[in-house]
């Protein structure tokens, strides 16, 4: 925040902002740890280093890295960053795309956007081959995106300089919209991956009316829910919203005025080098990331771990004097910062204290039981199926095979998944049992709130059955009468208040002994 801001009050007003809001930073409190919350400080690494390479000049603690040690630093920095959550890719997707944006308007060099995109690339091939060739990250659209704006600015954009600003822009936006989807399809088709398929319909769902199992699977659940404006109304209590309001509006009218008095000046030259000269591209970087995070936290809540700790960075910029020159004097933009932090407190310290106040132990004595059973009455080769968290759990404390787990982002997985799934559904006891069978599943786990209750409304997953399998939508729901009754060929071995285990024998045909008559 220093690095923004250039004042230790810049970094310490960020600071503060985020323990004011700490709840909205972060999820932890639900279900801690969670991988976004242990990527999240790389990601904020790899974009304070795209920051520092953006800035033209030395800051007053640090000089500028050399060509070499930035693209080093880039790379390393984005490698990290994908290497501990598989959804940082679309962080740095967004990323590239205001950089790709600013580069489009002139307002970082030529030389400074390759340096960011070969590092980014780079650390893209360096996470592939450290994940084992991981497919979705080869086949996804930041590495397409990459590739696309390479080739365009490296072959096409040299003969596009003599075309103005607009249709220059206009045509490179062209070019890298048709070279990134082509890339996709082609990589996709190539490779045969679908792993990010259930990622596009998502998106789709949210901005239309299309629904399947896997889409209705993550946004029934509230983490996958829009924004709530909840989350607005607390973030304005504290006055980080309306101050990052004031921010977004002061600087780039301190850009324009800036860019007007150049024009003035020098009227001879192109208005492309007053734009360059009188913007700051690393503060334009991150008014343009905010941008991007706000949508993202707005489709999904969840996404709210970079929207908020993105404003508390943005409302540093409160504290740096050069945009306040209108102010009379440096004591009159001290008093109103007092003044600022001051409401901020009202509603903060309360936060705090809440957060402070938050004391628990976790305790699930039904799942317990559950493990015990397990541990103690099955076979080491005793497979496993059931709900994914479940399942997850179930293999970390007995060892025990499991055929479906929480990593969603494998296509054959999430089929896996929607086969276990269908002991969820209204198909009969023989269906499920034969589908259960061919995964080589032994037991199966029921989980009551998954047989009986539903968040909200069409979120059950029954209901969710119900969408995804029409045909048999008038019978009765299976698992209701399997944790209650076990109808055959099901067999339970295992049951409390919370789980059942159900045994799946091999299906036979029992002969009765010929009738021996006497002579």
């Amino acid at each position: 925040m220093f690095l923004y801001s250039g004042s230790v009050t810049g970094g310490l007003l960020a600071v503060l902002c985020f323990f004011y809001n700490h709840a909205e930073c972060t999820r932890v409190q639900w279900a801690p740890p969670l991988r976004e919350s242990f990527a999240y400080p790389s990601c904020l690494l790899q974009m304070m280093y795209v920051s520092v390479c953006l800035r033209k000049r030395d800051s007053d603690f640090s000089v500028k890295p050399s060509p070499l040690i930035q693209l080093l630093g880039i790379c390393g920095s984005t490698w990290l960053c994908l290497m501990l959550w598989q959804f940082s890719q679309f962080v740095i997707a967004t990323q590239t795309v205001a950089l790709a944006a600013m580069f489009v308007i002139g307002a970082i060099d030529k030389d400074i956007f390759l340096i960011v995109l070969f590092g980014q690339g780079l650390g893209v091939l360096q996470a592939v081959m450290s994940l084992f060739g991981n497919e979705l990250l080869l086949t996804s659209i930041l590495t397409c995106l990459i590739a696309s704006l390479l080739i365009v600015t490296l072959t096409l954009e040299p003969a596009l300089t003599q075309f103005n600003c607009l249709p220059r822009g206009l045509v490179l936006v062209c070019l890298t919209l048709l070279g990134t989807i082509t890339l996709k399809t082609h990589l996709s088709h190539a490779l045969g991956n679908k792993d990010d398929g259930h990622i596009i319909n998502i998106l789709k769902s949210k901005l239309t009316g299309y629904r399947d199992f896997h889409t209705l699977l993550y946004t029934c659940s509230p983490e996958f829910d829009f924004l709530p404006t909840e989350t607005v109304w607390k973030l304005t209590e504290t006055l980080l919203l309306p101050a990052v309001a004031v921010a977004v509006l002061v600087v780039p009218w301190y850009w324009v005025s800036n860019i007007l008095f150049s024009h003035r000046q020098n009227s001879d030259e192109r208005s492309e080098s007053h734009l360059a000269s009188c913007i700051e591209p690393e503060i334009l970087y991150n008014i343009l990331q905010l941008a991007a995070f706000a949508i993202m936290a707005g489709l999904v809540m969840r996404l709210k771990l970079f929207f908020t700790p993105q404003l508390c960075i943005i409302a540093s910029l409160l504290a740096c004097r050069r945009y306040f020159r209108f102010l009379q004097t440096d004591n009159v933009h001290r008093a109103i910062l007092v003044l600022l932090i001051s409401g901020m407190s009202v509603r903060g310290i309360r936060n705090l204290s809440e957060q402070r106040n938050i004391l628990g132990e976790y305790s699930n004595v039904p799942f317990e039981e559950l493990l015990i059973w397990v541990k103690t009455e099955t076979s080491p080769n005793a497979v496993f199926a059931g709900p994914m968290a479940v399942m997850a759990n179930l293999l970390l404390s007995t060892r025990r095979p499991i055929v479906n787990h929480p990593h969603y982002e494998n296509a054959v997985l999430r089929e896996r998944t929607k086969k276990v799934y269908s002991v969820f559904s209204r198909k009969s006891p023989q269906e499920v049992f034969s589908i259960l069978s061919h995964l080589q599943v032994e037991y199966v786990v029921l989980e009551e709130s998954w047989c009986f209750r539903g968040n909200r409304n069409g979120c059950s997953m029954v209901e969710l059955w119900d969408v995804e399998d029409p045909a048999n939508a008038h019978n009765p729901a299976l698992c209701p009468q399997l944790f209650v009754q076990t109808p055959a060929p099901f067999h339970r071995v295992f049951a409390n208040d919370a789980y059942v285990v159900l045994r799946l024998h091999s299906q036979y045909v029992e002969l009765n002994p010929l009738k021996v008559y006497k002579l």
